[in-house]
């Protein structure tokens, strides 16, 4: 969307269930390969987060450049 500073993150998941309280690790279908010196974040979107209780469970992630593995 104009504007955003950021894109959604979607599970590689058809219909994840998770329960009320329930921690989930969701696989993304995602590899990335970040430049040495950089970093990649994940952060919660405010809309998700407020609406309807999906967040990070450390509320920032960080993706350091020496990471080889599925998001």
């Amino acid at each position: 969307m104009e504007g955003s500073s950021s894109v959604d993150l979607y599970a590689n998941n058809d219909k994840p269930i998770i329960i009320n309280f329930e921690v989930a690790l969701l696989p993304t279908g995602i590899y990335v390969s970040i430049p040495r010196g950089y970093e990649a974040q994940i952060h919660s979107r405010s809309g998700l987060s407020i609406n309807h209780g999906i967040f990070y469970l450390n509320s920032l992630g960080t993706i350091d450049s020496d990471y080889r593995g599925q998001i």
